[in-house]
């Protein structure tokens, strides 16, 4: 039996979603204040600290987090709740103010309103709009600490898109064509520097070796402003899915991408899927990294790391949800049916 807070840590992050972000929060704060007085929840509201450190100074006292942010500002929200343990007992909510909002898309919120929705649920059957969740951990070689996520790790082509996706194109553009523009301007300056001989192993005994182009691991369906890399994924199952696309040409690239947003790439020979509890992958040439959409640095520099260990911890986190709108990309392309047609080829050539 779930048990509703008396306290809130409400979170605002104004570099997530910068092209509205002002205009959200006007829409949402005094509602949402409103909100919690009416069910007799005290909170604090914290603007002037980063998601990471708001958690590290006041999580303790807080056992109900809402974040008004996007998908970067949740990674480090959770990394900050994991580090302090306080995500076993602890409880999230999230406004869609971010350009990407993949975590909230996995749960079935689309709007603000969809969040308000859940919440007023919450407050009346706590059992029925929230529910536990899988995070992801990765220990990369490159740094100390192991970075957590909620849903996907990117290497290559998909770290270099988050890298290009600055701050200055998300505040122009809408959080899709950003990516989208992104995907492009990758493909021409970067698009020579990303081939690398790629080699995956998992804790089911099943092994992957390619030329990739970009690699993904993910914890649920959606990843990229809304791309499907591994449409049967779920965030709540256990087990983690792994998405790699081979080197092709360009142009051929650009289409493959296209397709992603949809989930028809399912079908094509040049894309790899695994499924696991935990991936081991070694890079020939070290590549950028990113995890939900926020490349991994180390002293303000990205890092390449030449090995990365990634593993599921199920049902690490509770988040409050929308059931009754809840997405699943699997209705369109059932998991074994996917698996079955598209099964990974294997590369004996060693590195």
């Amino acid at each position: 039996m779930v048990l509703i807070p008396k306290s809130v840590l409400i979170i605002y992050c104004p570099l997530s979603g910068p092209r509205h972000s002002a205009e959200n929060l006007k829409r949402v704060r005094k509602p949402l204040e409103r909100l919690l007085s009416e069910n007799g929840i005290e909170f604090r509201y914290e603007d002037r600290l980063l998601p990471y450190d708001a958690i590290k100074r006041y999580g303790q006292d807080y056992p109900f987090d809402i974040l008004l942010g996007g998908d970067s500002a949740l990674k480090y929200m959770v990394q900050g709740m994991v580090e302090e343990g306080l995500n076993e007992g602890g409880l999230i909510a999230q406004f869609k103010f971010g350009s990407g909002n993949d975590f909230l898309s996995a749960n079935g919120i689309s709007s603000i309103d969809d969040t308000f929705e859940a919440l007023r649920g919450f407050f009346s059957q706590p059992d029925e709009f929230s529910r536990r969740v899988d995070l992801l951990a990765a220990k990369i070689d490159d740094t100390q600490r192991v970075e957590y996520g909620t849903f996907m790790i990117g290497f290559g082509l998909s770290a270099n898109i988050a890298y290009r996706t600055s701050f200055r194109m998300k505040k122009h553009l809408p959080g899709q064509f950003a990516y989208k523009t992104a995907v492009y301007r990758t493909l021409v300056q970067d698009y020579w520097g990303l081939k690398t001989r790629v080699k995956v192993s998992t804790n089911r005994g099943e092994e992957l070796e390619a030329e990739l182009i970009s690699l993904m691991v993910c914890n649920g369906p959606y990843a990229g402003a809304g791309m499907m890399p591994v449409p049967w994924a779920e965030i709540d199952d256990g087990v983690l899915n792994l998405f790699g696309v081979d080197m092709m040409n360009p142009v051929r690239l650009a289409r493959v991408f296209d397709r992603v947003y949809d989930g028809s790439h399912v079908e094509l020979k040049e894309c790899h899927f695994l499924d696991g509890e935990s991936f081991e992958i070694e890079f020939e040439k070290g590549l950028l990294t990113q995890i939900d959409g926020e490349v991994i640095k180390k002293g303000g520099r990205p890092v390449k790391p030449h090995k990365v260990e990634v593993q599921v911890l199920p049902k690490a986190l509770s988040c409050i949800y929308l059931p009754t709108k809840q997405r699943h990309a699997t209705q369109s392309y059932p998991p074994q049916k996917a698996r079955n047609a598209n099964k990974p080829r294997f590369d004996r050539r060693r590195f």
